[in-house]
């Protein structure tokens, strides 16, 4: 297994790791209490770098980890988050108390900010984590799902050290990042750590992207999916985490770090695979399905903000209209011709079209294997 430094620590961790959040945040219980072997055979593999989240099963995601790395914690790295929108200094401690009682660990490795908070001052929650540090509890600060503004506010933030990871979605399908994240990252000597690296299971964007994968991986003897990790992690500085419940999935995620791509191979892959983003208007995009509940499906709503969403859409627009954008939003096509329905990005959906009071087009990424010409 590649090894890489965490930022700027002397922790090697696993160029692949193991991301261990199952499904939705409420996934049952039981599903997280099948995969104590799993782990285990993840770490035997090389898979040592562990990301869990006290959000991931109400909790049981940690208490599995716990269970599985009980007589190998010091071959592994424990990343661990606090819950979001619990980022106050108090809640700062008292989620890491719960973690460490929940793994039954003494120290965390690496503890991150799952998301944003606007409501509490960063520094607060920075100054918190900080103290967790100097009395070792928590060996190391990550962030995760910071923007760059964000992400320099919490450099600056913390008293002694520095950031030494950022956690945001990367795959080919999604390459966001790339754009000022990841060269800023490379520059500082901060690992970023690539979630959902494989798309969700689609890896790649449409037919023709993973035509070129299918190409390279069978020069290789290996899988597309192989292929789209190994390219992910020969950037500078990244690592990824995919997750996976199945064995024999677990086994490719591995040996894709065995695999040598060609500096050929990783251009005509980074080139071909190109992700495209168009503008629609915001009027031809579906929020929420019909059958879903606890969305918002009016502007009314999502100012109002009754579910106490945090950050809220109307704080997120302040952020959009100051020219942030975190994440792209991802729709799908819908039954009704002429529309789409938005996959991921509700509450951004909702911000934009409250900073611009629905009247500029909304950059979206979709499936273009799916799409209709004239949007191509």
């Amino acid at each position: 297994m590649i090894q890489k430094a965490l930022g700027q620590t002397a922790i090697s961790v696993s160029a692949i790791g193991q991301g261990l959040s199952i499904g939705s945040y409420k996934t049952r219980v039981g599903r997280y209490e099948d995969q104590v072997d799993n782990i285990r055979l993840g770490i035997s593999l090389g898979m040592t770098l562990l990301d869990t989240a006290p959000v991931y099963g109400d909790g049981h995601s940690e208490r599995v980890v716990g269970q599985a790395v009980a007589d190998v914690r010091q071959e592994v790295c424990l990343a661990t988050k606090l819950r979001p929108g619990k980022t106050r200094p108090e809640e700062v401690e008292a989620s890491a108390a719960e973690s460490l009682e929940r793994t039954g660990c003494d120290v965390i490795d690496l503890l991150q900010i799952h998301w944003p908070n606007p409501d509490v001052p960063l520094a607060d929650t920075i100054g918190a984590m900080g103290s967790l540090v100097e009395r070792g509890v928590v060996e190391h600060i990550g962030v995760s799902n910071f923007s760059l503004a964000e992400l320099e506010e919490a450099r600056e933030a913390l008293p002694t050290g520095d950031i030494q990871s950022l956690q945001v979605e990367y795959n080919l399908f999604d390459r966001g990042v790339e754009d000022d994240l990841l060269p800023y990252c490379q520059e500082a000597g901060i690992t970023v750590m690539a979630y959902s690296p494989l798309h969700r299971g689609r890896i790649a964007n449409g037919p023709d992207h993973l035509a070129v994968l299918e190409t390279i991986a069978e020069a290789h003897g290996a899988t597309p999916a192989q292929v789209a990790l190994r390219w992910l992690v020969s950037h500078e500085g990244v690592v990824a985490i995919p997750n996976s419940t199945n064995p024999t999935r677990l086994k490719e995620n591995a040996r894709s770090a065995d695999i040598a791509l060609t500096d050929g191979e990783i251009e005509r892959i980074s080139s071909a695979c190109a992700p495209k983003s168009v503008e629609m208007d915001t009027d031809r995009i579906r929020p929420a399905r019909e059958d879903e509940e606890k969305v918002y499906r009016t502007v009314d709503q999502a100012r109002e903000n009754a579910l106490g969403m945090s950050p809220s859409p109307t704080q997120l627009s302040e952020q959009i209209k100051g020219g942030e954008m975190l994440k792209p939003f991802r729709v799908t096509p819908s039954q009704e011709p002429g529309y789409y329905d938005l996959a991921e990005g509700r509450l951004r959906y909702w911000a934009w079209v409250i900073a611009f009071d629905g009247k500029r087009p909304i950059p979206v990424l979709l499936d273009e294997s799916s799409l209709p010409e004239e949007v191509v």
